[in-house]
């Protein structure tokens, strides 16, 4: 096979190609095909050394060949690279992702292009599933659900998806310095794009608040670049609001945000930026404080996006924060309506989460009836809380409960109350 860049393919989508269905492509994970395509993995690394192996290893047999394109390691990387097999290149650093992607294909043998960050996970059943992505014939690009877990933001979801699949193309590269895209040049070859359930396991957010600060500090100065030379890409100054919200730099990042839900530009996704850029705004402006701004930013944004149920966990969030727990009550009891598939693309909170807050919101509604004397309220309150807490919550809530109770008069409820928090505490 030739060398990438004199390679002519033609592209799907014509008459002879197979129909893509719409929606999410299901492929299975029970068994792979005999043979498939052959694939490059194609990878950009620098200082990766604690997490190459365990990306490359985690491919399993899927890719024919794995090129690694180093942009400066001054660790282990590239020993650890090649003791996997990889192919290695030096590739000099410019600021630029999208450079250095297209580098790491530029001469990839495979019949297909596979990428991967160092960051990135796969497990054996997603392996196999890709197997069959692409021994199926069904499109010419595929995109994969990326789970990312983000420890600043209460171990909240972030999901999106991205076109990780293609073939092989000598006129298919990457374009953009930062959060580089491949989907725009697919397209205008006129080849065919899949969404797929592949899910890839991003775990670079995992590290804390310092790895994303670091990452924020890298894209930020690149950003800056970037808009200097293009100042009305509003897509552009979304990321670079992210990377300002990462750095704890609320001000500027409310700048960058206003101006990009005012007009939001075609190019941003709905689900996942768009969405995000209301979720860090109204974030930014609790943090600054401007308490007013937020909530009528989450007004806004519910309007926008009324059945996404992480947003209306949020809001139930917010109201908890400003000590309103009817509120919270009501924006978390809707949220119970609502789909958990709602959150399938962009920000998710994970099982759990919205039973906690809504305990939460109850108990703190509860106390606030105490301290206003309306025992009648509480008693509702706590009744709501003990059922919704686990053991080890549900012992204090009977004891709160019984205080109530005590306090409507209803002695032999109270007692029995109590004693319900003392079995609890015992069998703990």
């Amino acid at each position: 096979m030739a060398k990438r860049k004199h390679r002519r393919q033609k592209p799907g989508g014509g008459v002879d190609a197979p129909p893509v269905p719409e929606g999410t492509l299901q492929f299975s994970a029970d068994s792979a095909p005999e043979s498939w395509p052959s694939v490059s993995l194609c990878m950009i690394v620098r200082n990766e050394e604690a997490n190459l192996a365990d990306c490359i290893r985690s491919a399993g047999d899927f890719a024919a060949e794995v090129i690694v394109v180093d942009t400066g390691s001054t660790d282990r990387t590239v020993e650890i690279a090649k003791s996997l097999g990889a192919r290695v290149k030096h590739f000099e650093w410019v600021d630029d992702f999208a450079a250095a992607r297209n580098e790491s294909m530029k001469d990839a043998q495979g019949d297909w292009i596979f990428y991967l960050d160092a960051d990135d996970r796969l497990s054996p059943e997603e392996v196999t599933r890709l197997k069959n992505v692409v021994a199926s014939g069904l499109a010419d690009a595929y995109r994969c659900r990326v789970v990312s877990h983000v420890a600043d933001a209460g171990q909240s979801l972030n999901i999106v998806y991205h076109t990780r699949l293609f073939r092989n193309h000598r006129n298919v590269w990457f374009s953009g310095a930062v959060h580089e895209n491949i989907t725009a040049a697919i397209l205008r070859q006129g080849m065919t794009v899949a969404q797929t359930n592949v899910t890839i396991q991003h775990v670079g957010y995992a590290g804390g608040p310092e790895v994303l600060r670091q990452k924020a500090r890298r894209n930020g100065q690149i950003l800056q670049r970037a808009i200097g030379r293009h100042p009305d890409d509003l897509k552009l100054r979304y990321y670079l609001g992210v990377s300002l919200y990462q750095l704890a730099d609320y001000r500027a990042a409310i700048g960058q945000f206003e101006a990009v839900i005012a007009h939001p530009p075609p190019t941003l996704n709905r689900d996942s930026q768009l969405y995000k850029a209301y979720l860090l705004l109204i974030s930014a402006y609790t943090h600054v404080p401007a308490p007013e701004k937020a909530r009528r930013t989450l007004q806004r944004a519910l309007e926008l996006f009324p059945e996404r149920r992480h947003l209306w966990i949020t809001a139930g969030m917010f109201y908890l924060s400003q000590d309103e727990p009817e509120a919270a009550i009501s924006a978390l009891e809707h949220a119970t309506q609502l789909s958990p598939q709602s959150d399938a693309e962009g920000e998710s909170w994970p099982p759990g989460v919205l039973q906690d807050r809504l305990r939460a919101a109850y108990q703190r509604q509860g106390m606030k009836a105490i301290q206003q004397e309306n025992y009648p309220q509480a008693v509702w309150s706590f009744s709501r809380f003990v059922g919704l807490a686990a053991p080890p919550q549900q012992a204090e809530g009977f004891k709160l409960l019984a205080l109530a109770l005590q306090k409507c008069g209803r002695q032999d409820e109270a007692i029995a109350s109590w004693q319900a928090a003392q079995e609890l505490e015992s069998a703990g």
